[in-house]
């Protein structure tokens, strides 16, 4: 169902050992791309999801 949230190390490390599981669950290329890449500005994330909303928008008329 996708990459983990980048969020995940943070959210899980007091319950189990949960970079050790993901480095066996996840390939080189999906561990990067889920913790190893800078996060995307707020504003940037926001701006992205306000153009999404308004073409979803536009379709549905």
């Amino acid at each position: 169902m996708g990459l983990p949230c980048f969020k995940t190390l943070d959210c899980w490390h007091i319950y189990f050992q949960v970079v050790e599981y993901l480095q066996l669950e996840l390939s080189e290329v999906e561990w990067q791309e889920s913790f190893e890449k800078p996060p995307t500005p707020k504003l940037l994330s926001l701006a992205e999801l306000i153009d999404k909303a308004q073409k979803l928008a536009k379709e549905n008329k």
